[in-house]
């Protein structure tokens, strides 16, 4: 069943115009290949190679709606336009978003799916110019999957100040100590954002014990993923 947005009244004409212009493209390109657009995560019944097929294609299709969202101009709506983003204020993000939520999976296809869209933000306030080029580019282009690490088995991720994960200063180098739990998107990342505390006896953080955020590539040596824990009921 098609997305039907009609204008609202009194509202921006620019935001009216963002939710047609959206919500066409759900109708046109994403709604008709939505079952395709999502085959790997399906399929426990048919022979490994047919999963298989399944699943290229359906990547493969996902990169090409990814393709046209970029083409119609609405690619990474959060992010600058600098940054290959919209450029969106919260309000014309909030309409976006709720005509994204119709489909499957369309986070994914227009690239703000979390955590990447939030590590994204993290890394165009914060990051260094190397930062950017080496992880942030390439995380909005597509080419890397990040994860973010907070959550702890003994401590409620929503609570950071019960963290205790300890980043200590060794030279050129931050050596982190700690067990992570339910790291999202954890199993696919190219690299994380860990929440820790930094035990930094030159000072350059500011006070011993003072919550900081470290990029950690997943092939660090002592890097250490247990397991995945897959939704829609495949890993």
């Amino acid at each position: 069943m098609a997305i039907n947005v009609t204008p609202i009244p009194g509202l921006d004409p620019d935001i009216n115009d963002l939710r047609r212009r959206t919500a066409d493209f759900i109708n046109a390109e994403v709604l008709p290949m939505e079952e395709m657009l999502w085959q790997s995560r399906r399929g426990a019944d048919l022979t490994e190679d047919a999963r298989e097929s399944n699943r290229r294609r359906s990547i493969e299709l996902r990169e090409e709606i990814k393709a046209g969202v970029n083409k119609a101009g609405l690619w990474a709506p959060h992010l600058p336009k600098e940054y290959g983003g919209m450029g969106l204020d919260f309000l014309s993000l909030a309409y976006m978003y709720e005509i994204l939520a119709y489909a499957v999976g369309a986070s994914t296809l227009f690239g703000i799916a979390a955590p990447n869209s939030g590590n994204a933000s993290i890394l165009v306030k914060y990051g260094t110019d190397e930062q950017k080029r080496r992880w942030l580019l390439p995380l909005i282009e597509g080419e890397m999957e990040s994860g973010f690490s907070m959550t702890e088995p003994d401590h409620a991720g929503s609570d950071p100040r019960s963290i205790e994960t300890e980043a200590v200063r060794d030279g050129d180098h931050w050596v982190i100590n700690g067990h992570k739990w339910f790291t999202s998107n954890g199993i696919d990342a190219n690299f994380f954002i860990v929440m820790c505390r930094a035990n930094d006896p030159a000072g350059e953080l500011g006070t011993p014990g003072r919550m900081t955020q470290i990029i950690v590539p997943t092939d660090t040596a002592g890097v250490n993923i247990i397991r995945g824990i897959g939704i829609f009921g495949h890993v």
